[in-house]
């Protein structure tokens, strides 16, 4: 956990930019001091709520952070039957009607509100992110409570289980391979 060298230098346009200086401090001190965790898949309306702001102005941020280089923004295809990330796109063009988690098998419509999340995750050039370490996830607290795994039409659920808010869990699946 270490950021470039050139890393306070980087963010001086940020602040003197017309980004929300909450949300630049906030991203300063998860740059400097948060874990890999922290720096991955970081997402504006999530960071909102945690300040007291805008969900405007910390979108407007991370957009500005983006286009400085601080930040490269993705889009997450959310899976309708796990809420799984099994696929994103670094351009908005990538998207396609479909799309396919392998985890439940499961095509379905790409349903854009409810489906596609803009995230945010520090560049590499600013501090190194190691994913190799991320085997857990922590149950977001504003995500529903409960697991659906639906049949292979995304139409008919097969089998549910609650999982309790902010909950560490591990997923397994007898059929992936590494």
């Amino acid at each position: 956990m270490s950021l470039a060298p050139n890393a306070a230098a980087q963010f001086e346009p940020l602040r003197s930019s017309a980004a929300d200086p909450i949300v630049t401090d906030w991203l300063w001190r998860t740059a400097s001091t948060g874990t890999d965790l922290d720096c991955f898949k970081i997402n504006p309306f999530r960071v909102a709520a945690e300040l007291g702001i805008s969900r405007l102005d910390a979108t407007r941020a991370f957009l500005f952070a983006t286009r400085l280089g601080i930040t490269d923004m993705t889009w997450d295809i959310h899976c309708p039957s796990c809420l799984a990330v099994p696929a994103y796109h670094k351009h908005l063009m990538e998207l396609a009607a479909r799309a396919h988690c392998a985890l439940c098998d499961l095509r379905f419509d790409l349903g854009f509100e409810d489906q596609v999340e803009a995230t945010f995750t520090l560049n590499s050039n600013l501090r190194p992110i190691d994913t190799s370490q991320f085997t857990e996830q922590e149950w977001p607290r504003d995500r529903p409570t409960v697991f659906r795994r639906f049949e292979r039409d995304g139409r008919r659920p097969l089998a549910g289980v609650s999982v309790s808010a902010g909950a560490t869990f591990r997923c397994c699946n007898s059929r992936l391979t590494a």
